[in-house]
């Protein structure tokens, strides 16, 4: 039997969901977030790498601040790094810092990607794999 955090069976109606859903988004939405900064790595050249900045900067333009753009051989020169995630177009090394490999079109996938890391390092977890998982194991859903 599903069992709420108070210890006790928890039942609802199908319909209560989103309304719980949106109450969840909204306290969350509230907490104050800095923005990440993250720097492009790209193999193919700048213009690759200005090419996904701006994919980027209209999909996350409230979470993430696009510090710098490297090419792949300035990476590995690199000994310090002003980021808190890289976001590149090929396989790296990690150098202490969250490496993020996405496609050089910045597809629906890669969004999901970047947004799933954003949330982790704010402290949120993967939002939907955990707001299910508690809702699964603490709510006995009834048709009615």
């Amino acid at each position: 039997m599903p069992y709420g955090w108070c210890g006790r069976q928890m039942k609802m109606k199908r319909h209560m969901l989103p309304c719980i859903s949106l109450l969840h988004l909204k306290e969350v939405s509230s907490i104050p977030r800095k923005k990440k900064k993250a720097i492009i790595v790209c193999g193919s050249g700048l213009g690759t790498a200005r090419l996904l900045e701006i994919k980027l900067k209209a999909a996350f333009q409230h979470e993430l601040d696009i510090v710098e753009l490297y090419s792949y051989q300035d990476y590995l020169m690199s000994t310090s790094l002003p980021c808190d995630v890289i976001i590149t177009t090929v396989p790296l090394t990690s150098k202490g810092k969250p490496v993020i490999q996405v496609s050089a079109f910045f597809e629906h996938h890669d969004i999901q990607r970047v947004n799933e890391v954003i949330h982790l390092l704010n402290g949120h977890g993967a939002p939907s794999k955990e707001l299910m998982a508690f809702f699964s194991r603490a709510i006995d859903f009834h048709e009615y």
